[in-house]
C-alpha cells in the first residue's frame, strides 16, 4: 500500500516467512514446555526508496503565491 500513498512512501521489506517459522518454532518450543535457546537472529531487510525520502520540489499547495 506503501507506493500508493501520495507520496509514494519509503520502505523497508522484511522476510516475513522467515519471521513466521523462527516464531512459529518458538512457540512450538513453549508449548511442548522446551526451554527456548538464547540465540539472536539477524534477517536480511530491503530499503524500498521511493518518493517519500530526500529532499523534494514543493508541491503547489505548498508554493507562496505573491
Amino acid at each position: 500500500m506503501a507506493r500508493y500513498a501520495c507520496p509514494p512512501l519509503t520502505t523497508a521489506r522484511q522476510p516475513i516467512k522467515k519471521l513466521a517459522r523462527i516464531a512459529t518454532e518458538c512457540l512450538l518450543a513453549c508449548l511442548e514446555g522446551k526451554a527456548l535457546p538464547t540465540r539472536r537472529y539477524t534477517l536480511e531487510s530491503k530499503l524500498v526508496l521511493r518518493d517519500s525520502t530526500g529532499v523534494h520540489a514543493p508541491s503547489r499547495h505548498q508554493l507562496a503565491l505573491p
